[in-house]
């Protein structure tokens, strides 16, 4: 899959909406001058259904006002998007891996209310939904002010220019998993309807099951991007975050960026996981001796939730919900399966030297040993890796590999 490419497509989505309605993003901005809804929502579907009735009532372009009204799910979640157009990949490995963790019964719906942009997008290679490829999908966070709740809004990416939308899943539920429940037997009743009134067969055959598992999946990237420990950065080594308004003659504004992130998400832990792995199985192999059967065969402990509450037990208004993804744990593998080697490129200024020519810079290839481990097992070519991350953990062991 072509990166560029779907960069390009989901764009598409955006200059879509402007086409229906030039003014649409303006709207939105005057919409947001004095916001009345909680921060982690970017604007609520409410607000622009009311827009959409004042709109309609005042203007005579009757067609494009019912294609607006047609696009509001669409709308409420590319507003959010259009501000930060964040794509998120995730290393193959840990997809895989917090694709397929059980969903824990007593994780809130609150912990995806830290959710890093007001609007994510996420690819989710080789997936598939209703027999139909599932490119990626869009998630938000919305307020419904007259029932005061908050719902978790999701985006299918079908491929080509069809988004699918999931009917929200109430986040002050009892937790998600009882949130997801009433999203299903919601579908229940309406899908044959969806089948008809859309160009995408096969939504009408949807097994509840499988949509109910497959938005479990969904629901499980985006907390582990939510979580206390998501591994998160891009290129530079930035983190994602949500954009501060520009001073402008109009009130402040959001501008969208030159050109869409992509996040890289897992860049250590799926190097981890793959160690871990493959270090698991060699052991086992070696472990059917007499000798060895008194301790538990090499395996992996497969990963889970664990969630927690911080802050001070008298302080309710600032008691926080935090959620951690506990990877698998490789158990009964040796010491060694500790050694996650990555390479950051740093590069630093060179003073001018002294017959006055110009300064240049050096470039240094940084390995960092978790486990304290010699670097011999260190591949030279690493050393011309350019991977640029955030600043780095504390580590027993540092090599460095100097290249101009």
């Amino acid at each position: 899959m072509d990166l560029q490419q779907e960069v390009s497509r989901l764009l598409h989505f955006v200059t879509g909406l402007s086409q229906l309605c030039p003014e649409l993003w303006k709207t939105v901005d005057e919409m947001r001058e004095r916001p009345d809804w909680p921060n982690w929502c970017f604007l609520p579907t409410e607000e622009l259904c009311r827009q959409f009735r004042e709109m309609r009532v005042h203007s005579n372009s009757a067609s494009s006002l019912n294609a607006i009204g047609a696009n509001l799910n669409k709308i409420a979640a590319l507003a959010g998007w259009r501000v930060t157009q964040g794509v998120y990949t995730f290393d193959p490995d840990l997809f895989d891996c917090v694709w397929h963790t059980p969903l824990d019964t007593q994780i809130p719906g609150e912990a995806l209310l830290r959710l890093p942009e007001w609007c994510v997008y996420i690819m989710t290679p080789g997936s598939v939904f209703a027999e139909l490829s599932l490119r990626g999908f869009f998630a938000h966070l919305d307020y419904d002010a007259c029932n005061r709740r908050t719902e978790l809004k999701v985006l299918l990416d079908l491929g080509e220019d069809h988004l699918f939308s999931v009917l929200p899943i109430d986040l002050g539920a009892r937790s998600l998993l009882d949130g997801l429940e009433t999203s299903r037997e919601r579908l229940r009743g309406i899908v044959t309807l969806a089948e008809r009134q859309s160009e995408m067969p096969g939504l009408g055959a949807i097994d509840m099951r499988q949509y109910a598992g497959m938005l479990g999946s969904l629901i499980n990237l985006l907390l582990y991007i939510s979580s206390a420990n998501a591994e998160t950065l891009d290129a530079s080594g930035r983190k994602p975050g949500r954009p501060s308004p520009k001073t402008t003659r109009k009130g402040p504004r959001l501008f969208p960026p030159d050109k869409p992130t992509e996040w890289q998400v897992g860049y250590r832990l799926g190097v981890a996981l793959r160690s871990a792995v493959s270090r698991s199985d060699q052991l086992a192999d070696d472990h059917d001796g007499p000798e060895q059967r008194a301790r538990p065969r090499p395996h992996i402990r497969r990963a889970h939730w664990h969630s927690y509450w911080t802050g001070h037990v008298s302080s309710l208004d600032q008691r926080r919900l935090s959620v951690k993804w506990i990877p698998p744990i490789a158990v009964n593998v040796g010491e060694d399966h500790r050694l996650v080697p990555v390479v950051r490129s740093v590069t630093v200024p060179v003073a001018p030297l002294a017959d006055g020519k110009k300064a240049g810079v050096m470039t240094f290839g940084v390995l960092d040993h978790e486990g304290g481990s010699s670097p011999r097992a260190l591949a030279p070519e690493l050393i011309q890796r350019t991977l640029v991350l955030d600043q780095p953990p504390k580590r027993k062991n540092v090599s460095l590999g100097i290249h101009h």
